[in-house]
């Protein structure tokens, strides 16, 4: 039996991200070396990558289903180019933010 059940949306690459997050949060609370926090912000930023990824193809195996995926296209790619232009320090300085 499998690990993890197959699935038709992109629910284990969503737990991923919120995994990454957490890591990322408690990392940045608890005062965790620099250069741990740049890696887990690395990891968080590769995390929400590959969910648009899968939602992306997600949406394209609805289309050609002929089913609505719910996503717009466009609309993931500009969020993708976005999270490939952030930073690093970008996203530890959210975290820092939301933390507070």
């Amino acid at each position: 039996m499998p690990s993890y059940p197959p699935r038709d949306n992109p629910t284990r690459k969503k737990e991923l991200v919120i995994n990454r997050s957490e890591d990322l949060r408690l990392a940045i609370y608890h005062n965790k070396s620099s250069e741990r926090i740049c890696a887990l912000a690395e990891k968080y930023r590769q995390a929400r990558l590959a969910l648009i990824k899968a939602q992306f193809h997600y949406s394209r195996e609805m289309s050609f289903r002929g089913k609505s995926g719910g996503l717009d296209v466009e609309k993931l790619r500009t969020e993708q180019r976005k999270w490939e232009a952030v930073t690093s320090d970008e996203i530890i300085a959210k975290f820092k933010d939301n933390i507070r």
